[in-house]
């Protein structure tokens, strides 16, 4: 299941913006890198890159976006109001990148 639109981050601008904010913060994991900023709203967007020179075929790229948009969407009703970016530092299974983004989120949720 993919994110609804208005949970998404869509325009570079966007990312642009919670990537090179100074105000926003950052979560480091083994796999993921996140950043997240307030966003003054009720609803939270998110945004995934998944660089080429992680994973360099485009389908690998896309099931690892789909995967940690499934499991992001679970996670919508405690991320209010944040703009969050997640990008893939280094390749690995799924199961332990699904992991690390739920434990990544659940730090976000009790942070605000």
């Amino acid at each position: 299941m993919a994110l609804p639109t208005k949970n998404r981050l869509k325009k570079k601008k966007h990312f642009d913006r919670v990537f090179r904010v100074r105000e926003g913060s950052a979560l480091k994991g083994s796999f993921l890198f996140m950043r997240y900023l307030d966003n003054g709203a009720d609803t939270p967007h998110l945004g995934f890159v998944i660089p080429s020179k992680v994973l360099d075929k485009a389908v690998a790229r896309n099931r690892i976006k789909r995967v940690l948009a499934e499991t992001a969407s679970r996670y919508l009703k405690i991320l209010t109001g944040q703009d969050i970016l997640v990008i893939l530092k280094k390749a690995g299974d799924e199961g332990t990148i699904k992991s690390e983004l739920e434990s990544l989120l659940n730090k976000i949720g009790h942070i605000k």
